[in-house]
């Protein structure tokens, strides 16, 4: 009898462990959470699409339907709201994912730096979309030639040092990962001192050929000329030529905005902007004590002097032609200052007010 009930102990026991080892095998969810199983590495959870999001991955809130999509505390619809993410928004998966109520969740934080658990998406679509950001090279430049002719593809009439008064000089790069609408800008100067700026919003191909001369109708000034492309800011490219002699020509023209032409077929910088019937020289000689003053005219303010014999810098002339625009940016009488020819001062000397 006593060994009977031994038995039936140990079978119920027995009976009992193997229950426990099924339920403890089975996937049971604590509250309404529901198990999350994988297909295809996709967390798949009953009554609802597979997702296709993943953590550290980005995603955006769909515009259609252009539904915000509502930041919970819990991956739960019961759960307190803390914010909300707008159609077209981006995000940021942190942790997930968790099925409740039918709804892919994730734990996310937007860019608008609202955080907390948000829904995938359902059985009938998609809430959150993943958002694919590639991975995008540095913009490059090579094979940049500079030519007295239009250049050759592999450079062979390629050189960095030009005649005096030279017109046209020839350049051409290539360029690879220059993304249609980012800041192309190039810039030519001399001496530090920027002549030129050519400035756009890139229209594209993001790969490709450039090729432009550089053109001063009377001959480009003598000496060390740079240019140097940026884009978004970062100078991708820079090389520098020289024009021989001593040629004084300037006329600065500030900014222009058609970067991108020679990209489909030659494009030109031109160096000269609107005729003034004055040279700009690099620098002049003033004759008399001369007023300095904010702008083009005796109705502007003095704001200072040079005495009899000061070396200016001169880097404009209004379009009469009668007054300079010093590197101070005061303005000055043409006729109280003569232009210098050669290297300053010991060949300053009075010089004709027009380009030869």
């Amino acid at each position: 009898m006593n060994v009977c009930l031994r038995c039936k102990s140990l079978l119920s026991g027995l009976v009992l462990l193997i229950v426990t080892l099924l339920l403890w095998a089975s996937p049971v969810a604590a509250a309404d959470l529901e198990a999350v199983s994988q297909v295809a590495g996709q967390a798949v959870c009953t009554n609802s699409s597979p997702s296709r999001l993943a953590v550290g991955g980005r995603a955006v809130v769909s515009i259609e339907p252009a539904f915000a999509n509502s930041v919970r505390t819990e991956p739960s619809t019961t759960a307190a709201i803390i914010g909300r993410i707008e159609p077209g928004k981006w995000l940021t998966i942190l942790d997930g994912p968790e099925c409740a109520g039918g709804w892919v969740w994730w734990y996310v934080r937007s860019d608008e730096d609202v955080t907390g658990w948000t829904s995938e998406g359902d059985v009938s679509g998609y809430w959150l979309l993943p958002a694919y950001v590639p991975v995008l090279e540095e913009p490059r430049v090579t094979n940049l030639y500079s030519c007295l002719s239009p250049c050759h593809t592999d450079g062979s009439n390629s050189i960095g040092l030009f005649a005096d008064a030279t017109a046209p000089i020839y350049l051409r790069w290539h360029y690879k990962n220059i993304a249609a609408g980012v800041e192309y800008v190039r810039v030519w100067s001399m001496g530090g001192r920027e002549w030129v700026r050519y400035k756009c919003t890139w229209p594209g191909p993001e790969d490709g050929i450039h090729a432009i001369s550089l053109l001063e109708t009377s001959g480009l000034r003598s000496g060390v000329w740079t240019m140097r492309i940026e884009v978004n800011g970062a100078i991708v490219a820079q090389t520098e030529l020289t024009v021989a002699g001593d040629y004084r020509v300037w006329e600065p023209v500030r900014v222009r905005t058609n970067c991108a032409d020679g990209v489909s077929s030659s494009g030109t910088d031109e160096l000269s902007g609107p005729t003034t019937g004055v040279p700009m020289a690099a620098y002049g000689l003033t004759n008399a004590n001369a007023n300095l003053r904010r702008g083009p005219g005796t109705s502007y303010s003095k704001i200072g002097g040079a005495a009899a014999g000061t070396v200016v810098e001169i880097v404009d002339a209004d379009t009469t032609g009668t007054w300079y625009q010093l590197a101070s940016r005061a303005w000055v009488a043409v006729n109280l200052v003569d232009l210098c020819e050669g290297t300053y001062p010991d060949s300053c000397r009075p010089a004709a007010i027009f380009p030869r």
